[in-house]
């Protein structure tokens, strides 16, 4: 199992909360370690704890709510979501602050846990993403792949 687990998280069919699976397809393209593994899931569920347990290293990319202006790209641990630092607030997050809790549980957790998120401009039905998360798609691309390259 590689190392890294990169998980794009988000439905493609809601506009901004597709970006976690636009940012995996593109470090598709990139010629990342093969240490590192890249996922998506429209939704973060229980099935989620196979996906990073084990892992040295796991980063979620996500449409976070912060507050910000959209396109705002934050960078957070599991202690600040759940803390509501920043008022961050994810649609998936408490799926995947469950799953981590469990893997705790079960001593499999991640050795890191890191967040990468971007302000939505637009959750609502669509294709596409809004202008501003959009122009945010090569800045969280960039930062993912440093994180993923950072061990």
């Amino acid at each position: 199992m590689p190392d890294v687990l990169i998980l794009g998280l988000g439905n493609t069919l809601r506009c901004d909360d597709g970006v976690g699976p636009r940012v995996v397809e593109a470090l598709q393209r990139l010629d990342l370690p093969p240490e590192v593994e890249m996922l998506v899931a429209v939704a973060a569920t229980s099935g989620l704890l196979h996906a990073i347990a084990d892992r040295q290293k796991v980063i979620v990319v996500d449409a976070i709510q912060g507050g910000s202006e959209p396109g705002s790209v934050y960078r957070a641990s599991p202690e600040d979501l759940e803390a509501g630092s920043q008022s961050l607030i994810s649609a998936h997050h408490m799926g995947i602050l469950e799953a981590l809790k469990l893997a705790q549980a079960l001593s499999c957790a991640p050795e890191e846990f890191v967040v990468i998120g971007v302000e939505p401009q637009a959750t609502g039905w669509g294709l596409d993403l809004s202008p501003e998360v959009a122009a945010a798609v090569p800045a969280i691309v960039r930062l993912v792949a440093e994180e993923a390259n950072r061990r």
